[in-house]
């Protein structure tokens, strides 16, 4: 079956430098059913945030031209906290660097290497919570 006769179940745009990180995760996400645009460089990723639109971001801490943190903070501040999941997908496990990232508004915080059927159903939770987010911002209700 081809790409084009299979129905997404989310778009998820991946920031990962380490190009075999990248074509692992891409690979396992499309497999699920999720349509992923990949990038490694942070300018990459603000430049797709800015074309596109996209149900979650997974980020990587240690980028060539932008540290994690930096572009977590710079994602959030474009989107709002309640706006999109972001999941920091990451080999740095130390406390203050998930400390700080949650401070910040990551939604969730996966260390490298990981079990892949953790990490899917991570990314499917987090989908979820994302779909409900936009359900909850489209239904208005009159103030009575």
């Amino acid at each position: 079956m081809s790409k084009e006769n299979v129905i997404s179940r989310g778009r998820i745009l991946l920031v990962d430098d380490d190009e075999g990180v990248r074509r692992l995760v891409e690979k396992l996400l499309e497999k699920c059913g999720y349509s992923v645009t990949g990038v490694g460089l942070a300018h990459q990723c603000l430049e797709r945030l800015s074309e596109s639109t996209f149900d979650l971001i997974l980020l990587d801490h240690i980028l060539p031209d932008m540290d994690g943190l930096l572009l977590l903070q710079l994602v959030r501040d474009r989107l709002g906290k309640s706006q999109k999941p972001i999941v920091y997908l990451t080999g740095m496990a130390d406390d203050t660097t998930k400390r700080r990232a949650f401070e910040i508004g990551v939604d969730d915080y996966v260390t490298k290497p990981f079990d892949p059927g953790d990490f899917m159903a991570r990314v499917s939770r987090q989908m979820t919570k994302g779909v409900s987010v936009r359900v909850e911002a489209e239904l208005e209700l009159p103030h009575l």
